[in-house]
């Protein structure tokens, strides 16, 4: 006798849905579908005023936990999360930044950490780029196609504030370059987007000088960097426009590698500059 079933078939619903640790305050970061229609789902836990560990979720379809990870151990040391990226293998790695070889794991500065997990949360690998002395926060990480690139901001240093490592797909680094330019003071990273031909984008925002005027101005900027970490080019995006604030980047690829850089700003009516002197011995 045959006996046919009907195909199953995972259904979805429109659901809200809040997540809960128990005696901490997360707040969301980034979340991306994953291989099985659930969501990956990254948060931040606050304690006493201050960021001090990540939260890790994988949902169902319809939104149920399949499991969580805390990130960091916030009770011996503070770590940070800023994004992720789903993985070719269905896993997922996370950018952050942790105190753990710090000498004092409460307190500043942090370095950067990336951290691969496979799809059922177990960890692969971490890779912390332990630079002591220097505040240094791992912002954002990109697959490519022979590995990873992540990028990492340096807060108290006055030039080269734009880090990128490239690690392979066991987390070993491959190279590791800082990146400053003559025309962009004071170099504040956000994103980071791989290409096809393994070359990846930065976008963020600096100072520019244009080399003749008195005052250096706040812009969107792009850096593009080869496979092998060499500088391709730096732009500067609207140079000739009011000056920004508030600036939020983001940057998005079409499958025809169009690119589309996503601000968030507050203009102003007027340039908002500052005198190069004044803020060169602010820095």
């Amino acid at each position: 006798m045959l006996l046919l079933l009907p195909p199953i078939f995972s259904f979805s619903q429109t659901w809200p849905k809040i997540y809960i640790i128990p005696g901490e305050y997360s707040t969301g970061k980034v979340a991306f579908e994953t291989y099985d229609d659930g969501i990956f789902l990254l948060s931040e836990n606050v304690g006493s005023g201050r960021r001090n560990s990540g939260w890790l979720i994988k949902t169902d379809i319809n939104g149920n936990i399949l499991w969580d990870r805390i990130l960091g151990k916030h009770e011996q040391y503070y770590s940070l999360t800023d994004n992720m990226e789903a993985t070719s293998d269905s896993g997922v790695i996370v950018a952050m930044s942790t105190l753990l070889y710090e000498e004092d794991p409460f307190g500043f500065p942090v370095d950067p950490a990336f951290i691969k997990l496979d799809k059922c949360g177990q960890l692969d690998w971490c890779t912390v780029i332990s630079l002591l002395g220097t505040a240094n926060s791992g912002t954002d990480i990109v697959q490519t196609y022979d590995g990873y690139v992540g990028l990492y901001f340096n807060w108290n240093v006055p030039t080269n504030a734009i880090g990128v490592v490239k690690m392979d797909f066991n987390g070993q680094i491959q190279w590791l370059f800082t990146y400053d330019s003559d025309t962009i003071v004071d170099n504040i990273p956000f994103d980071i987007l791989a290409l096809d031909d393994g070359s990846t984008i930065v976008t963020g925002f600096g100072y520019y000088d244009n080399g003749q005027s008195t005052y250096v101005s706040l812009k969107p900027v792009k850096l593009h960097i080869a496979p092998d970490g060499g500088v391709i080019n730096w732009q500067v995006m609207h140079y000739d426009n009011d000056s920004l604030r508030g600036v939020g980047l983001r940057l998005l690829k079409t499958t025809e590698e169009i690119c589309f850089l996503c601000v968030s700003i507050t203009t102003q009516t007027y340039p908002y500059n500052y005198d190069k002197k004044h803020f060169e011995n602010k820095r």
